[in-house]
């Protein structure tokens, strides 16, 4: 290839770059809506403390470190589930022990600061349970 097709090249794909990142940001959140919409469970893999102080609201608390041991609670395996953390790292963790095990239609999306992008906040309470400082609509 040519010095030139190569710069040309080079130059299209930084060009893209800002839409593709763009159009991933949304991704995430989309798809995840459209999961929850069919019935998905959203369970944040965070420790409990972490749950109390803010989550999703909806949410379910599963420890990703409890997720095999607690693998009962999140029904059958073909149903699809949602997960998020404080850190990106634990409901990555989370994900692949509960593929390993076999459910097949689980979503890493990522960290709390993502899944807030999913819904506005909420005021505490606004749903009749107590979920401490600040939780999550979706």
């Amino acid at each position: 290839m040519s010095p030139f097709v190569t710069a040309v090249v080079a130059v299209a794909v930084l060009a893209a770059l800002p839409a593709l990142a763009a159009w991933f940001a949304g991704w995430k959140p989309n798809h995840a809506r459209s999961m929850l919409t069919r019935g998905a469970l959203l369970v944040d893999v965070g420790s409990t403390e972490e749950f109390a102080a803010e989550h999703v609201e909806g949410a379910v608390s599963i420890p990703s470190d409890e997720v095999a041991r607690r693998q009962n609670e999140l029904g059958e395996h073909a149903r699809p589930i949602v997960l998020y953390s404080r850190t990106h790292l634990r409901s990555a963790v989370a994900a692949q022990t509960l593929r390993g095990i076999g459910f097949h239609d689980v979503f890493n999306m990522g960290t709390l600061k993502q899944a807030r992008r999913v819904g506005p906040s909420v005021p505490p309470g606004r749903d009749g349970r107590n979920h401490g400082p600040r939780a999550v609509s979706i």
